[in-house]
């Protein structure tokens, strides 16, 4: 149950479809007790397509926001954790250059969106994705290399 509730970060629509994934699963297989893999199973299945993640490139505006998620998500399983300088300096060695304030803007509104949650105090907390399940559908779903492009040629226009 934790699992499906932090996959999902205890949205609605998307725990009611892990859910509903996870029962189909256990009826087609005949499964009786539901484990963390079978939960893992339903969540790589759900990212494959979900709903609720078709959206998100509008909802994001801009390449750069776009990119700084696909960002989040490759640089999650890292060592390092997502402070905002670490984030700063991540996208101008992808040859992303934002400043400072441009940068908190779009984690600020990435946040109001609740696709960004910081732990801890603003200056010294970590971002992360808010739903992990989001994450696996960015991976699935988005060239790295593509959304890193598109954000470089955005910045450079918006500099030119």
């Amino acid at each position: 149950i934790d699992k499906a509730i932090i996959l999902t970060n205890r949205q609605p629509f998307l725990l009611q479809s892990l859910c509903n994934r996870i029962f189909d699963m256990a009826a087609q297989f005949k499964i009786r007790s539901i484990t963390l893999d079978v939960i893992e199973e339903a969540a790589t299945l759900l990212a494959a397509a979900p709903v609720h993640f078709r959206s998100l490139p509008s909802h994001a505006e801009t390449d750069r926001r776009r990119f700084i998620l696909g960002l989040m998500h490759k640089e999650s399983a890292g060592p390092d954790p997502l402070r905002f300088g670490f984030l700063l300096e991540l996208l101008s060695t992808h040859g992303v250059e934002v400043d400072e304030e441009a940068l908190g803007g779009d984690l600020e509104f990435l946040r109001e969106l609740e696709l960004v949650d910081l732990v801890g105090e603003s200056g010294s907390g970590d971002y992360a994705l808010a739903i992990p399940l989001m994450g696996r559908w960015i991976g699935r779903q988005h060239d790295f290399e593509v959304l890193r492009n598109k954000a470089r040629i955005e910045t450079e226009e918006s500099h030119g």
